[in-house]
This record gives structure tokens, C-alpha cells and sequence, in this order.
């Protein structure tokens, strides 16, 4: 068996990502501020910003219906990835 073209492991790659939050907190971001760090109870995976890769729609659920924000919004990023924990990745689900 040969190795595929591509290296499995490799996520130095851009994406687009979408955070769903409040339309204050988006204005905030598109005029250049910086993201909060959540640390809320139902965070995932601990502190930190979160995105949905795109999927903007998912975003947009999690910010009106989930958190039910009453002027929700979300916001697009192109965001250079590094050492990450991809849970799409079979590997990493075990």
C-alpha cells in the first residue's frame, strides 16, 4: 500500500468559520475587537472561542435557538489552523 498524496496530519490550513453571538458582540468584532473567551458552563471543550467550519446556518441555530439571544447574529473568519484536535477525524474520536 502506497501513502496517500497528502499528509493525514497536516492542519496548518485556512478555513472558514462562523461564530454565532449577539449583533452588539458582532459589531464589536467587525469593527476590530478582539473575541471574549467564553467560560460558561455548557462550553464544549472548555474556554475559547468557538466556530462552526462552514456552516454558517449552524452558527445562526446555535446562537437563536440554542442560546435563544434575542438579537443573535453571526460572524465569518478565515482562521489559519494549527495543532488541532479535528473531531471529524476518526483518529481522534477513539
Amino acid at each position: 500500500m502506497t501513502d496517500p498524496p497528502f499528509d493525514d496530519h497536516d492542519d496548518h490550513r485556512t478555513i472558514v468559520a462562523f461564530h454565532g453571538t449577539t449583533a452588539e458582540i458582532a459589531g464589536d468584532l467587525v469593527d476590530g475587537q478582539p473575541f471574549r473567551v467564553s467560560s460558561n458552563s455548557d462550553d464544549w471543550l472548555g474556554s475559547g472561542a468557538y466556530f462552526w467550519e462552514y456552516a454558517p446556518k449552524q452558527a445562526w441555530w446555535w446562537a437563536s435557538e440554542f442560546k435563544r439571544y434575542p438579537r443573535p447574529a453571526v460572524v465569518g473568519a478565515m482562521i489559519r489552523l494549527g495543532n488541532c484536535f479535528d473531531l471529524l477525524d476518526p483518529t481522534n474520536v477513539r
